[in-house]
């Protein structure tokens, strides 16, 4: 079996944009989601931490899945990765190969902060990523609050960036 139907290949949301009726023809839906967009950002204190990190990639991962216009990553290309990972050996080789774009943010995208103090908000939507210990969860950008310092357990970090 080496031949794909037009159904093997077809993204899952573009489908559901036609089963919806969102969308009336493949290239609208395509050109509906072609407009989703998410940049996420991650400081440079948070780059030298393995569970930032790990936070980041996992989010990039998911998100490229669903923003089929782009993700955008504003984070320090050079740091070493680590995150026990088989993705290169710098945060950014990574970020690459798990189809992210290394750049600022675009003006109007939807802004994801991965971890890091209280920002100001910069859009409608635009969210923190918090996590420690066994819990992990989102919060406002630029709400002031922050988890109880304690050790993270590893799967902590991927819970918020499902999120």
């Amino acid at each position: 079996m080496s031949a794909f139907t037009t159904a093997d290949r077809l993204h899952r949301l573009i489908k559901q944009a036609l089963d919806s009726g969102q969308a009336s023809t493949i290239a609208e839906a395509e050109s509906l989601f072609a407009g989703y967009r998410v940049a996420l950002h991650l400081d440079h204190q948070a780059a030298r931490d393995r569970h930032h990190q790990a936070a980041l990639l996992t989010a990039v991962a998911l998100a490229r899945r669903v923003f089929l216009g782009g993700v955008t990553v504003d984070a320090p290309p050079d740091v070493p990765l680590l995150a026990p990972m088989p993705f290169g050996n710098t945060l950014g080789e990574a970020l690459v190969r798990l189809g992210a774009q290394l750049a600022p943010a675009p003006q109007g995208t939807a802004r994801i902060e991965v971890g890091g103090p209280p920002a100001a908000r910069q859009g409608d939507f635009h969210i923190r990523m918090l996590f420690a210990g066994w819990r992990g969860g989102v919060v406002p950008a630029d709400a002031d609050t922050a988890p109880e310092p304690r050790p993270v357990m590893s799967l902590s970090p991927m819970l918020s960036a499902a999120f």
